[in-house]
Protein backbone atom coordinates (compact mmCIF):
# COMPACT_ATOMS: atom_id res chain seq x y z
CA UNK A 1 0.00 0.00 0.00
CA UNK A 2 1.30 3.22 -0.76
CA UNK A 3 1.93 6.13 1.83
CA UNK A 4 -0.74 8.37 0.49
CA UNK A 5 -3.00 5.10 0.57
CA UNK A 6 -1.91 4.54 4.23
CA UNK A 7 -2.32 8.54 5.30
CA UNK A 8 -5.93 8.85 3.72
CA UNK A 9 -6.79 5.21 5.82
CA UNK A 10 -5.10 7.36 8.40
CA UNK A 11 -7.24 10.33 8.33
CA UNK A 12 -10.79 8.27 7.26
CA UNK A 13 -9.62 6.92 10.43
CA UNK A 14 -9.06 9.69 12.68
CA UNK A 15 -12.80 11.14 10.80
CA UNK A 16 -14.67 7.70 11.88
CA UNK A 17 -13.62 8.23 15.16
CA UNK A 18 -14.22 12.07 15.91
CA UNK A 19 -17.78 11.59 13.98
CA UNK A 20 -18.45 8.52 16.85
CA UNK A 21 -17.33 10.89 19.45
CA UNK A 22 -19.32 13.93 18.00
CA UNK A 23 -22.55 11.12 18.21
CA UNK A 24 -22.29 10.13 21.59
CA UNK A 25 -22.53 14.20 22.58
CA UNK A 26 -25.55 15.79 23.63
CA UNK A 27 -25.36 18.12 20.95
CA UNK A 28 -25.81 15.26 18.38
CA UNK A 29 -28.78 13.64 20.60
CA UNK A 30 -30.22 17.43 19.97
CA UNK A 31 -29.79 17.54 16.29
CA UNK A 32 -30.87 13.56 16.05
CA UNK A 33 -34.19 14.70 17.59
CA UNK A 34 -34.79 17.45 15.14
CA UNK A 35 -34.36 15.18 12.27
CA UNK A 36 -36.43 12.71 13.80
CA UNK A 37 -39.08 15.02 14.48
CA UNK A 38 -39.01 16.60 10.47
CA UNK A 39 -39.29 12.69 9.37
CA UNK A 40 -42.50 12.33 11.31
CA UNK A 41 -43.76 15.50 10.07
CA UNK A 42 -42.71 14.53 6.03
CA UNK A 43 -44.15 11.21 6.89
CA UNK A 44 -47.70 12.48 8.04
CA UNK A 45 -47.87 16.36 5.75
CA UNK A 46 -46.26 15.07 2.33
CA UNK A 47 -48.00 12.70 -0.02
CA UNK A 48 -45.96 9.66 -1.43
CA UNK A 49 -43.96 11.90 -4.47
CA UNK A 50 -43.05 14.82 -2.29
CA UNK A 51 -42.16 12.42 0.58
CA UNK A 52 -40.02 10.75 -1.80
CA UNK A 53 -39.21 13.78 -3.22
CA UNK A 54 -37.89 15.14 -0.06
CA UNK A 55 -35.93 12.26 1.13
CA UNK A 56 -34.04 12.02 -2.44
CA UNK A 57 -33.35 16.13 -1.49
CA UNK A 58 -32.10 15.16 2.35
CA UNK A 59 -30.16 12.23 0.95
CA UNK A 60 -27.93 14.68 -1.57
CA UNK A 61 -27.57 17.38 1.09
CA UNK A 62 -26.35 14.64 3.69
CA UNK A 63 -23.82 13.41 0.72
CA UNK A 64 -23.03 16.45 -0.17
CA UNK A 65 -22.78 17.37 3.68
CA UNK A 66 -20.72 14.59 4.11
CA UNK A 67 -17.99 14.91 1.13
CA UNK A 68 -18.08 18.53 2.70
CA UNK A 69 -16.93 17.06 6.12
CA UNK A 70 -14.70 15.41 4.50
CA UNK A 71 -12.58 17.73 3.09
CA UNK A 72 -12.85 20.40 6.13
CA UNK A 73 -11.33 18.23 8.39
CA UNK A 74 -8.24 17.51 6.46
CA UNK A 75 -8.03 21.21 5.56
CA UNK A 76 -7.83 21.74 9.19
CA UNK A 77 -5.07 19.01 9.56
CA UNK A 78 -3.27 20.40 6.59
CA UNK A 79 -3.54 23.67 8.35
CA UNK A 80 -1.84 23.12 11.58
CA UNK A 81 0.97 21.41 10.02
CA UNK A 82 1.53 24.43 8.16
CA UNK A 83 0.88 26.61 11.20
CA UNK A 84 3.09 24.16 13.08
CA UNK A 85 5.43 24.17 10.35
CA UNK A 86 5.43 28.30 10.18
CA UNK A 87 4.84 29.35 13.80
CA UNK A 88 7.59 31.45 15.02
CA UNK A 89 10.47 29.86 12.56
CA UNK A 90 9.54 26.34 15.36
CA UNK A 91 12.09 23.37 13.63
CA UNK A 92 9.57 20.49 12.21
CA UNK A 93 12.32 18.37 13.45
CA UNK A 94 11.99 19.01 17.33
CA UNK A 95 11.58 15.59 17.49
CA UNK A 96 15.34 15.14 16.64
CA UNK A 97 16.31 17.33 19.69
CA UNK A 98 13.89 15.02 21.87
CA UNK A 99 16.08 12.13 20.90
CA UNK A 100 19.22 13.62 21.01
CA UNK A 101 18.61 14.44 25.03
CA UNK A 102 17.03 10.63 25.11
CA UNK A 103 19.74 9.41 28.16
CA UNK A 104 18.56 7.03 30.93
CA UNK A 105 21.16 9.32 33.05
CA UNK A 106 18.95 12.02 32.27
CA UNK A 107 15.64 10.52 32.96
CA UNK A 108 17.33 9.49 36.33
CA UNK A 109 18.30 12.84 37.29
CA UNK A 110 14.84 14.03 36.00
CA UNK A 111 12.85 11.49 38.27
CA UNK A 112 15.36 12.03 41.39
CA UNK A 113 15.85 15.24 41.38
CA UNK A 114 13.80 17.40 38.88
CA UNK A 115 16.31 18.31 36.85
CA UNK A 116 18.01 17.07 33.85
CA UNK A 117 21.36 15.85 33.72
CA UNK A 118 24.26 17.84 32.93
CA UNK A 119 27.47 15.32 32.66
CA UNK A 120 26.19 12.67 31.06
CA UNK A 121 28.81 9.64 31.49
CA UNK A 122 29.75 7.65 28.88
CA UNK A 123 31.62 5.38 31.31
CA UNK A 124 30.11 1.48 31.96
CA UNK A 125 28.19 1.12 35.14
CA UNK A 126 31.12 -0.72 36.45
CA UNK A 127 33.64 1.63 35.73
CA UNK A 128 31.77 4.18 37.60
CA UNK A 129 30.94 2.15 40.52
CA UNK A 130 34.87 0.38 40.81
CA UNK A 131 35.90 4.26 40.48
CA UNK A 132 34.21 5.45 43.30
CA UNK A 133 34.11 2.51 45.53
CA UNK A 134 38.02 2.27 44.62
CA UNK A 135 37.97 6.40 46.16
CA UNK A 136 35.97 5.12 49.03
CA UNK A 137 38.28 2.26 50.66
CA UNK A 138 41.69 4.43 49.78
CA UNK A 139 39.91 7.41 51.83
CA UNK A 140 38.78 4.54 54.72
CA UNK A 141 41.96 3.42 54.31
CA UNK A 142 43.49 6.46 55.30
CA UNK A 143 41.73 7.47 57.83
CA UNK A 144 41.76 4.27 60.71
CA UNK A 145 45.28 3.01 60.56
CA UNK A 146 43.90 -0.26 62.85
CA UNK A 147 43.05 -3.03 60.47
CA UNK A 148 39.91 -4.04 61.69
CA UNK A 149 38.44 -1.02 62.89
CA UNK A 150 38.74 -0.36 59.19
CA UNK A 151 37.23 -3.23 58.03
CA UNK A 152 33.94 -2.86 60.29
CA UNK A 153 33.86 1.09 58.97
CA UNK A 154 34.00 -0.74 55.42
CA UNK A 155 31.72 -3.42 56.07
CA UNK A 156 28.87 -0.70 57.41
CA UNK A 157 29.47 1.39 53.82
CA UNK A 158 29.11 -2.15 51.79
CA UNK A 159 25.41 -2.62 54.18
CA UNK A 160 24.63 1.06 53.35
CA UNK A 161 25.44 0.55 49.69
CA UNK A 162 23.31 -2.63 49.47
CA UNK A 163 20.24 -1.70 51.48
CA UNK A 164 20.06 1.63 49.14
CA UNK A 165 21.06 -0.50 45.88
CA UNK A 166 18.37 -2.69 46.83
CA UNK A 167 15.38 -0.43 47.45
CA UNK A 168 16.41 1.92 44.60
CA UNK A 169 15.88 -1.48 42.43
CA UNK A 170 12.17 -2.16 43.69
CA UNK A 171 11.61 1.74 43.31
CA UNK A 172 13.00 1.16 39.61
CA UNK A 173 11.00 -1.63 39.09
CA UNK A 174 7.81 -0.17 40.70
CA UNK A 175 8.21 2.93 38.02
CA UNK A 176 9.22 0.65 35.12
CA UNK A 177 5.75 -0.83 36.29
CA UNK A 178 3.58 2.10 36.67
CA UNK A 179 5.13 3.44 33.41
CA UNK A 180 4.45 0.25 31.34
CA UNK A 181 0.79 0.15 32.84
CA UNK A 182 0.08 3.83 31.86
CA UNK A 183 1.52 3.37 28.57
CA UNK A 184 -0.72 0.77 27.82
CA UNK A 185 -3.40 2.67 29.43
CA UNK A 186 -3.33 5.14 26.76
CA UNK A 187 -1.15 7.25 28.99
CA UNK A 188 -4.01 7.56 31.33
CA UNK A 189 -3.13 8.58 35.06
CA UNK A 190 -4.62 6.52 37.96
Amino acid sequence: MSVNKEYALFIDELLSRAVEEFKSSDEYNLQKEKLDTMERDCDTMLSKTEKDFAVECFELILEVDSKEEQYVYRKGLQDCVFILKNLGGVDVNYTSEIFNRLNIQHIREFLLYGVECCDISDKTYEDRIEELQKAAIERVESGFSDRREREAVVSEIFNYVDAVESVYMEIGMKCGAALAAQFLNGNKVK
